[in-house]
């Protein structure tokens, strides 16, 4: 079943299904040759498969009932949908995107909350990072919030916010940010934490000699850009996260009350020498 999207000779397979494709029927739709080669070309440079497509391969080429194997592709995180698309169905394989993201999701947003996650131990096959961008997008399944894949990751708007997730197969890591006006910095926070502990989940379920190390930027010096931003590793708040639990930020509560003011490498400071860091943009949670 898998070997029907990935395959050691895939190009040549996908030639030899085009050279003998034959019209088919699909939800009352003829899919001829011209639409079909399309379509292919889309999913080759996309990873946007087109459900005809999917249900041809999967009744063609194996013995599930697609209805099955999709659930089964969907629940190991190779492909996400059905996405309604123009009134058609749609499924997302991000491997097969030949767009990356670039740098832009760095600075996206007032406020960049961000982790990174590195794998230590013995190195993640180069295939589970591409789950992760589906774990990504499963996350908020149940919501239809627009999302861009690419090869490298995802990024995926919320309201006014934003979820990024990217990750590099060569230095083992992934990074998860989200870019959020000051407003929603408390639930921002508590996304990102969710995210983050629901991506080590589903990676370490896949491959259990993963070792995760977290480390938590200071989003002071990110709004700062900071070239060295300080972070955290592994901090003791992180595993005590419960994403059940209501937590709150180190927030002003009062009218003209200041927020507590921590320091970090990049802070600045008053002329008493006290830090000037909004204690928020260092500590996510009590």
């Amino acid at each position: 079943m898998i070997a029907v999207l990935f395959h050691h000779c895939l190009d040549e397979i996908w030639a030899q299904r085009i050279e003998d494709f034959v019209p088919f029927q699909h939800k009352n739709s003829i899919v001829g040759n011209t639409q079909f080669e399309h379509l292919v070309t889309r999913f080759l440079t996309t990873g946007l498969l087109d459900e005809a497509i999917l249900f041809h391969l999967l009744e063609a080429e194996t013995n599930f009932a697609p209805h099955v194997a999709i659930k089964l592709l969907s629940s190991f995180c190779i492909l996400y949908g059905p996405m309604i698309e123009q009134k058609c169905s749609t499924y997302i394989v991000p491997n097969f995107s030949l767009s990356y993201i670039g740098r832009q999701w760095e600075t996206d947003g007032y406020l960049q909350l961000r982790i990174k996650v590195v794998f230590n131990n013995l190195p993640l096959p180069r295939y589970v990072f591409q789950l992760m961008t589906v774990a990504l997008l499963n996350f908020d399944k149940d919501v239809a919030y627009p999302a861009e894949v690419f090869h490298n990751g995802t990024s995926v708007r919320h309201g006014k916010s934003a979820t990024h997730l990217v990750h590099d197969p060569n230095s083992g890591s992934v990074t998860i940010q989200v870019s959020t006006p000051v407003e929603t910095i408390s639930s921002s926070w508590q996304r990102l934490i969710k995210v983050m502990k629901f991506i080590i989940n589903q990676t370490t379920s896949v491959w259990k000699a993963a070792c995760p190390e977290a480390l938590v930027y200071c989003a002071h010096c990110l709004f700062k850009q900071a070239e060295n931003p300080d972070c955290l590793k592994n901090p003791s708040w992180l595993s005590c996260f419960d994403p059940n639990q209501s937590y709150k930020i180190w927030l002003s509560t009062k009218v003209g009350e200041l927020p507590e003011l921590v320091t970090c490498t990049n802070a600045e400071f008053s002329k008493t020498g006290e830090p000037a860091v909004p204690k928020q943009l260092r500590y996510p949670c009590k």
